[in-house]
């Protein structure tokens, strides 16, 4: 029997995949059933699933044979967990696992899961009891899970999970295991696999975005090295009509379907911000946004391809630039979030040549004038550590430069001094570190966010409660955060916000929202 689809129709119906016509893609597939080949039978299954039809996908799959071909259990699955069905996709999982214990994609699929709901005391506890296999599972979902488990401060945990991810690593090692080496205390190592990942010329900006501070200060060498051929390099963006393409939406890198995590969110994600539309339309969207992410941040990396960027603004700027105007001999905040898309913070330096912008993280390394203007507080802007930036902070506001700031950093967690509010009914935390220093300096402040319509570049830009009219602090902070969130959920539930990057609020919001429904899962899979 053939396992793959016939050329001209996998051709057909992967075209229109790419391009969000899941309904025409089923139609082509209309003549598929139970007796179909097993290949085809998974497609259809896929994409049923894909369309919300749970019911009809399920009736293919108990009508089939699926010990002729494990695909088919493994797209059931995924239709299930990625519709939100949790209860039903364990438990066809865990049978499945059953009746074929040596599935590594069943036990992959599995493992991923878990990470998703941020699950490290079951994933730990299952490792424990080998009932998941460190040699077997996957190397990058082991080493998701040390990423996971350092963000959240597992440091013990991270670096047992760590060991068992070095033993797995071959050949040139992944851009985050130097920084979780040496959170982990062991610089040798770290230093030796730095000096690896040097070797390799086309990962040198990357290397010095993601280990700056660290090569600058204990690898000066190396650092002088990376840095003089960085600046070397020559970065210009592709031509005008590769560029004008990426800002038209015609570069449209689709969801990755075999990624159960993607599937999770993107449903979670389209209840809430995409209510107003279809599934595939807003899917379409949001891909369209992912092709922005991936695409335009090394066209931005020079003053030329920003100048590329603004010869497309028209008159889009002109409302934002007049009232800001107002605001020329005094300092100012502008409030953003992580949401914001590329190139919208690139642009509005150009623009506002006063204007600084605050970062958590290392300052990006590009050949923009403006990165100049970046303010380096630390992780999670605990910037004691920082006394510097922060009295640069202070001299630049009273030059009345104005300052840029985002307060919706992944990192923050409750109990850190964070502000919660509810979104969706779950918790989210925004950095409570500035509201003191705009209430101290009496500073103006508004949010601004921005979108692309039509390949132009188009801000929002609206006032925050103002400080000076406020008598006070706590009345003022209350409503300067309770504002900032309302903009957060105009954002989440289909605002302006439409396409934007809401992953990482997704990332938070999915635990919580199915904690209950997990639970049960981890206790019936731990008894097990």
């Amino acid at each position: 029997m053939a396992l793959s689809l016939p050329n001209e129709l996998e051709k057909r119906v992967n075209a229109k995949l790419a391009e969000f016509k899941f309904t025409d893609a089923l139609i082509d597939l209309h003549t598929v059933n139970a007796e179909s080949e097993p290949e085809l039978i998974a497609q259809k299954i896929k994409i049923l699933c894909l369309l919300g039809d749970i019911d009809s996908a399920r009736v293919l799959f108990y009508q089939t044979d699926i010990s002729v071909c494990q695909k088919i259990t493994i797209e059931m699955v995924k239709g299930l967990l990625g519709n939100l069905r949790f209860d039903e996709g364990i438990e066809l999982l865990l049978r499945s696992l059953k009746s074929l214990p040596d599935s590594l994609d069943l036990m992959n699929l599995l493992f991923s899961f878990f990470i998703t709901f941020n699950a490290f005391d079951d994933l730990l506890v299952l490792l424990d009891k080998r009932y998941f296999d460190a040699k077997k599972i996957a190397a990058n979902y082991l080493l998701r899970l040390v990423v996971r488990l350092q963000i959240n401060q597992r440091t013990l945990d991270s670096q047992r999970v760590l060991a068992l991810f070095m033993v797995r690593l071959q050949g040139m090692p992944p851009m985050q295991v130097p920084w979780l080496l040496l959170s982990h205390g062991n610089k040798q190592q770290a230093n030796a696999l730095l000096a690896q990942l040097s070797e390799d010329r086309q990962q040198h900006r990357e290397l010095l975005q993601t280990h700056y501070f660290y090569l600058r200060a204990e690898l000066p060498e190396l650092f002088n090295q990376l840095i003089q051929q960085v600046n070397n390099d020559e970065i210009t963006p592709a031509t005008n009509l590769q560029f004008n393409r990426i800002l038209d939406n015609q570069v449209i890198v689709p969801p990755v379907w075999e990624s159960i995590d993607n599937r999770i969110m993107w449903r979670y994600l389209w209840q809430y911000e995409g209510k107003n539309y279809t599934f595939d339309s807003w899917l379409h969207q949001k891909s369209a946004l992912t092709a922005l992410q991936n695409t335009l941040p090394p066209f931005l990396s020079t003053d030329d391809g920003v100048a590329c960027l603004m010869q497309r603004k028209g008159n889009i700027h002109e409302q934002v630039l007049s009232r800001l105007s107002l605001f020329n001999n005094k300092p100012f905040v502008l409030v953003t979030s992580h949401s914001i898309v590329p190139g919208a913070i690139a642009a509005l330096m150009t623009l506002l040549p006063d204007l600084y912008y605050i970062k958590s993280a290392v300052i990006p390394v590009t050949n923009l004038s403006s990165d100049k203007r970046a303010i380096n507080l630390g992780p999670r802007f605990m910037g004691g550590h920082n006394l510097y930036e922060l009295s640069r902070m202070d001299r630049l506001i009273k030059k009345n430069k104005k300052l840029l700031i985002f307060m919706d950093q992944r990192s923050v967690h409750p109990g850190e001094g964070a502000v919660e509010h509810l979104l969706a009914g779950q918790t989210v935390c925004y950095n409570n570190f500035f509201a003191p220093y705009v209430w101290s300096k009496k500073l103006p402040s508004f949010w601004i966010d921005a979108r692309y319509h039509e390949g132009q570049l188009v801000y929002e830009l609206a006032d925050m409660p103002d400080a000076a009219e406020f008598e006070h602090e706590t009345d003022w902070e209350k409503s300067w955060l309770d504002n900032y969130h309302t903009h957060i959920e105009a954002g989440f539930y289909g605002g302006i916000g439409v396409g934007n990057n809401t992953f990482h609020l997704a990332e938070k919001l999915i635990p919580q929202a199915f904690a209950q429904q997990f639970r049960k899962i981890s206790e019936c899979l731990q008894s097990a």
